[in-house]
């Protein structure tokens, strides 16, 4: 295992490492995929801690709701364990730290209550190892996850210091199954985490500096993809680096657009939160906030993912008629207001438009 000079975890052999970081005897929940299952990471999961007691395993949904949150609750809040090894995407990630919040929370009301209005509960002893297989989301570095409340139409987030994963394992090889699309959208989440990160209200010396790296990683990362040959090592630095950067500074607009187009058409993630980057830094500019470096930054990898036409590919999902009368869902969140620019309805129905091809 090898840190490398900013210290994140970066690993050659993702197995052998789990088998030093769980302690021979702990008790351990499993959280993966059912593809999981077929590429056999769940075997090799188990072949890690074969001297440990998994008193569960629990297979995340493409996206955790609380449907299927409120499904595994009674099982799983009255264990006693003590890891949750989470290996997965985004949604496995954010699933585990759900699970652990479970073990702090009085019943599932309660934890609904938390989900909608913050997080309240004390912190608990279980601990965390997660293992992305995609790089994008950064969840194996932030405190927060996303869940969602399809019933009710509306994303929801928990966020508390003591659900950042306690151990963050990030193997490239991981990401070796990727391809295409799977590979790419993720990536453009990282991308679009690293800008936010720098027109953030919330920007730090400290976060700068991970967004700034992490654009440099996306630059080689988004290249090598278009050349055929991608750079796993450099996607999966690029991951975490945006990673680090939002856990400090948060998301912003582009991130508030997506989870109602999101949510609404079923438009992947990465390509909700990174088709309208172009057209809010046009107006970030325009209040001069960014100094140069940053600035220079942004446009460079702007100019790197231009030829993708993300917004193209939106329109396979919607056209501007649907994105635009979600508006007002979009600008009615914390993360519409997180930028050192403030913009419009007006200005953002523009936006769009001018993200969208005619």
């Amino acid at each position: 295992m090898e840190l490398d000079q900013s210290r994140h975890l970066l690993s050659s052999n993702w197995v052998e490492d789990l088998n030093d970081v769980v302690p021979n005897g702990s008790r351990v929940l499993v959280v993966c995929s059912r593809g999981s299952v077929k590429r056999g990471i769940l075997e090799s999961i188990r072949s890690a801690i074969i001297q440990s007691e998994i008193t569960i395993e629990v297979f995340a949904p493409e996206t955790p709701d609380l449907t299927f949150l409120q499904e595994i609750f009674e099982p799983v809040a009255e264990l006693n364990v003590d890891y949750i090894v989470a290996v997965g995407g985004g949604s496995v990630l954010d699933t585990a730290k759900a699970i652990k919040l479970f073990f702090s929370v009085k019943d599932w009301a309660d934890f609904q209550h938390q989900a909608e209005n913050g997080v309240s509960s004390k912190p608990n002893d279980c601990q965390i190892i997660a293992i992305p297989t995609t790089a994008g989301s950064g969840s194996e570095v932030t405190p927060f996850a996303t869940l969602w409340d399809r019933q009710e139409s509306k994303k929801l987030s928990i966020d508390a210091p003591w659900l950042l994963p306690n151990t963050p394992i990030v193997d490239p090889s991981l990401l070796a199954t990727l391809s295409g699309d799977k590979l790419l959208y993720p990536a453009l989440d990282a991308i679009s985490h690293s800008v936010e990160s720098l027109w953030s209200k919330r920007k730090t010396d400290e976060s700068r500096e991970y967004a700034l790296s992490a654009l440099a990683f996306s630059e080689i990362a988004i290249a090598s993809f278009k050349n055929g040959t991608p750079d796993l090592a450099q996607f999966a630095l690029a991951s975490t680096y945006a990673g680090r950067a939002i856990a400090i500074s948060r998301t912003a607009l582009a991130h508030s657009i997506s989870y109602p187009l999101t949510l609404a058409y079923g438009v992947p993630h990465g390509l909700a939160c990174s088709f309208s980057l172009k057209a809010i830094f046009q107006f970030v500019c325009s209040s001069d906030s960014l100094q140069t470096s940053e600035a220079s930054s942004i446009e460079s990898i702007l100019q790197t993912i231009e030829p993708l036409e993300l917004g193209s590919k939106i329109r396979t999902y919607c056209d501007e008629r649907d994105a635009t009368r979600l508006v007002p869902q979009m600008l009615d969140t914390k993360r519409s207001n997180n930028m050192q620019h403030g913009i419009s309805p007006a200005d953002l129905v523009e936006a769009i438009k001018g993200s969208l091809p005619r």
